[in-house]
């Protein structure tokens, strides 16, 4: 089997800008969500040609002395760089265990001083990505986290644990005292291709525009429209209607990825939607070149440098060879950019997730 991850190299600093610069998942979760004044300081900084020259290299040797198979490992990485390198910030501890005689009761993210204010924070960070199932829930492809789940365990044990007694002694033990906390969870939403019903209140529209699919439903919207170069005269009226009726088909198909039920009264989401809809058509399908993305290629839609790809019916002919399957992410190219991601999923996931929904948490 093809494995397209190794025709795919991160970039790391593309990376960087996304994970301080990405919306939340959610609004108004009861999180303290990181202003928007200290994010657009944080991106102001690291999007400056200059701080890219002279930090570039550094960025690549700390990660190469920081591995990690896992993407949430990488992210806090990443964060972690932020903090030692943004002149606003001086990153104090990362992990900090807090423990009490016979247990430890969790760890606390960072801790950073702001030094513009002078105070000690708590920052609860995590990058999630939930699959949409049925009208309210939103479930990791592996089936082993929920987003309902996640937000609770934030707001009511990571957040209020480090104003606890374990946490206010160890914090004193280096002569820190928390005077403020942030949150960070951003992400991206994939609701199932082909279906377009309101989001629910809460979830963050700007990131919800992904989409996932069975095989099945895959190659229904995006296999490669067949061409037929031989056909007399007699016949082109009749594949002139048909290719009609295919773009309309491929126009309304993409609604599901590239325009939100939240968009504006024109049927505006975001700059990469408009430019998919003007480029998905019958022919450019065709062009299109799909790629499996590495989890470090999950961030920035920009954040990985690709060299071939494959056109749909490729793509899941090598899906289905898997001796265990499980849920693939993608992405189509077209000249050059990315304009369309997704997952995969087996197509016994669905069922799968309804199972793991009916479970106690």
């Amino acid at each position: 089997m093809t494995d397209y991850s190794a025709a795919i190299e991160a970039d790391h600093w593309a990376n960087l800008l996304w994970a301080v610069s990405a919306a939340p998942i959610v609004r108004d979760c009861a999180l303290p969500l990181l202003s928007a004044g200290r994010q657009a300081a944080l991106e102001e900084f690291f999007a400056r040609q200059e701080t890219r020259g002279h930090l570039h290299s550094a960025l690549q040797t700390f990660l190469a002395q920081h591995p990690s198979p896992r993407l949430g490992v990488y992210f806090e990485n990443l964060w972690a760089f932020a903090f030692e390198q943004h002149p606003d910030y001086q990153l104090l501890a990362r992990n900090l265990p807090l423990r009490v005689p016979g247990r430890t009761l969790g760890e606390l993210d960072f801790v950073v001083r702001h030094r513009p204010s002078g105070r000690t924070e708590h920052w609860e960070i995590a990058v999630k990505f939930y699959l949409q199932m049925g009208e309210q829930q939103w479930v990791g492809p592996g089936l082993r986290d929920r987003l309902d789940i996640k937000l609770a365990r934030m707001r009511d044990h990571q957040l209020p644990i480090a104003l606890g007694p374990a946490a206010s002694a160890e914090l004193a033990r280096h002569g820190w005292q928390l005077s403020r906390q942030w949150a960070l969870m951003p992400g991206r939403l994939f609701r199932p291709l082909g279906e377009t019903q309101p989001l629910p209140a809460g979830i963050n529209p700007a990131v919800s525009h992904y989409w996932w699919a069975t095989p099945a439903t895959f190659l229904r919207h995006w296999q490669t429209p067949s061409r037929d170069d031989s056909q007399d005269d007699s016949q082109k009226n009749a594949q002139e209607d048909s290719q009609n009726h295919a773009q309309k088909r491929d126009k309304d198909r993409l609604q599901t990825h590239s325009r939100s039920p939240f968009a504006d009264g024109n049927g505006h989401s975001d700059g990469d939607s408009k430019r998919d809809n003007e480029r998905a058509t019958p022919q450019t399908l065709q062009q299109w070149r799909w790629v499996r993305l590495p989890k470090t290629a999950w961030l920035a839609d920009d954040g990985y440098g690709v060299t071939g790809g494959v056109d749909a019916d490729r793509l899941i002919a090598d899906f289905l060879r898997q001796t265990n399957p499980h849920p693939w992410c993608v992405a189509a190219r077209f000249q050059n950019r990315e304009v369309s991601r997704g997952f995969i999923v087996p197509e016994d996931w669905p069922h799968r997730a309804l199972a793991a929904l009916r479970e106690e948490p």
